[in-house]
């Protein structure tokens, strides 16, 4: 097939702004292999990047759509990784973990996954069963609690509550992070899915659909690096010789206290709407027509400005017209 060459000049903003994700995901990576012992450095790059790219986003996106793209971002950043101290303390023997759940590679990497893969279906069918008539801001209400409330099971084993409960840790962490968490996370993950397949306007789905995609990818990607830092912060060693004490601190800053955030911003960013709604309607696709238009007018602008200053002037878009252009 040809390049369309029309529908990127119509839209190039919206593709230089994919294409720069692009760009800083590759330098993200780097940086993470560059500065494992540093990882200063990637958060403070991920964090600079990411505000960068959310405010590029709402001058190039219709306001709607970048507030939505806003909290999906947020969604991903805010729920902190800390999988590599977590998931160490649940294997490691009793030399660095005395008296730990000490699971073993083929219960935690195969069957613990083999239930949480199933846990992650029925949380798919249960979201089409109930949710799926819900209005938006209502499911990513629930869906937040949900998921910060099963960051309480990794608090009790890791403080040994199930223990003194007479629960064994294989069947709190099966019933904790392979069940709940995983009914949690597609409860989430799904509306999340579908919003942004319908946040989407025409001639642009694809292009659009993956820089939405990207950006709460790259949310993760800053959960990734802050949980680094966060672990070092919190005094969390996992080599010899080990230091747990500051880990269900951890857990609970980083999978409860801070998603809770989200809470406040669903009544900001998300519209109320029902999920089977349409939520941009026309007005996304006539907000992207008319940018477009405007860009092409200030492409030719920006080219008589190189023979006069003042042509520069009297054809500057107006604020309440901008173009789709970045500016």
């Amino acid at each position: 097939r040809a390049i369309k060459w029309d529908k990127i000049r119509r839209h190039g903003s919206v593709l230089g702004l994919a294409v720069l994700m692009a760009l800083c995901a590759l330098v993200q990576a780097l940086l993470n292999l560059g500065f494992r012992h540093q990882p200063t450095v990637p958060l403070v790059f991920a964090l600079a990047v990411s505000a960068a790219l959310c405010f590029l986003a709402f001058r190039c996106l219709p306001r709607r759509l970048a507030m939505c793209n806003l909290f999906l971002f947020l969604d991903s950043a805010l729920y902190i990784q800390i999988g590599g101290a977590l998931d160490y303390w649940y294997t490691a023997k009793d030399e660095c973990v005395p008296g730990g759940p000490a699971f073993d590679y083929t219960y935690f990497t195969t069957y613990a996954r083999i239930v949480g893969s199933i846990a992650a279906w029925f949380g798919v069918c249960l979201f089409q069963w109930v949710m799926s008539s819900w209005r938006i801001r209502n499911i990513f209400l629930v869906s937040t609690v949900l998921r910060c409330a099963a960051g309480v099971f990794d608090v009790g084993i890791v403080q040994r509550w199930n223990i003194a409960a007479g629960i064994s840790d294989k069947t709190m962490y099966i019933l904790g992070d392979a069940i709940i968490y995983e009914i949690c996370y597609m409860l989430a993950f799904m509306p999340a899915v579908v919003l942004t397949s319908k946040l989407c306007p025409k001639e642009l789905e694809s292009t659009l659909f993956a820089l939405l995609a990207g950006f709460q990818n790259f949310g993760q990607q800053v959960a990734r690096a802050a949980g680094v830092s966060l672990i070092g912060a919190f005094g969390v060693v996992t080599e010899a010789p080990c230091n747990w004490e500051g880990l269900p601190g951890l857990i609970a800053m980083t999978h409860i206290v801070t998603p809770l955030v989200l809470i406040p911003l669903t009544f900001l960013l998300i519209p109320d709407a029902r999920i089977s709604d349409d939520i941009l309607g026309d007005s996304g696709d006539v907000e992207l027509s008319a940018a477009s238009s405007s860009f092409t007018s200030s492409s030719f602008a920006s080219k008589d400005s190189a023979a006069s200053s003042s042509v520069l002037v009297s054809h500057a878009p107006s604020r309440d017209t901008r173009p789709l252009m970045c500016q």
